[in-house]
């Protein structure tokens, strides 16, 4: 009798472990049964990666000693953390002339179910944002105050990573319509 109450209760818990394994791969699922979230990473990459020796007031001076201007910007700020942090792993200068870096962004919200993510970011909206002075008096309105940008140890707020990324697009779009009206 011992013996087949033992082969029960055996069964019985490997029929729920494998349950609870099928039930994982649904995320909302395997959360209600397992009681714990899978937190996903979000690694994103530079095709062609540039690295950058130095940092000056008129742009970005990379390993082959060339000079990348960040587009929208004047006068860059050579001492700001989250441009080191963004410039650390190389940057990419796309083929519209945009300048792309790489940042860890921190996913706070405890909803969010991201635990590592690495994120592109257009170098024109992050100093913008952090209060660069911009090359065309109307790109001024885009960010009338300089936001304070926290890089906490577990990286960039993801609120402001996405504001970071709005300010150059909005950079782009008024400079087309800068450079429309004056033709």
């Amino acid at each position: 009798m011992k013996t087949a109450l033992r082969r029960a209760v055996v069964i019985s818990l490997l029929t729920l472990l494998a349950c609870a394994a099928v039930l994982w791969d649904l995320p909302y699922l395997g959360f209600i049964v397992t009681g714990l979230r899978r937190h996903d990473g979000r690694v994103e990459v530079l095709q062609a990666p540039s690295l950058v020796r130095q940092i000056t007031a008129e742009g970005l001076v990379l390993e082959n000693g060339s000079l990348v201007k960040i587009p929208f910007v004047q006068n860059i700020p050579t001492n700001l953390p989250v441009l080191v942090a963004a410039i650390q792993r190389g940057i990419e200068v796309e083929p519209t002339g945009h300048v792309i870096g790489l940042i860890k962004v921190w996913h706070g919200c405890g909803n969010d179910p991201v635990l590592s993510h690495v994120g592109r970011i257009d170098l024109t909206g992050l100093l913008i944002f952090a209060g660069a002075t911009p090359t065309e008096a109307v790109l001024t309105n885009i960010v009338p105050v300089p936001q304070k940008i926290d890089l906490g140890k577990w990286g960039l707020e993801d609120s402001q990573y996405r504001q970071m990324n709005i300010v150059a697009r909005l950079a782009e779009e008024e400079h087309n319509k800068v450079t429309q009206a004056t033709r």
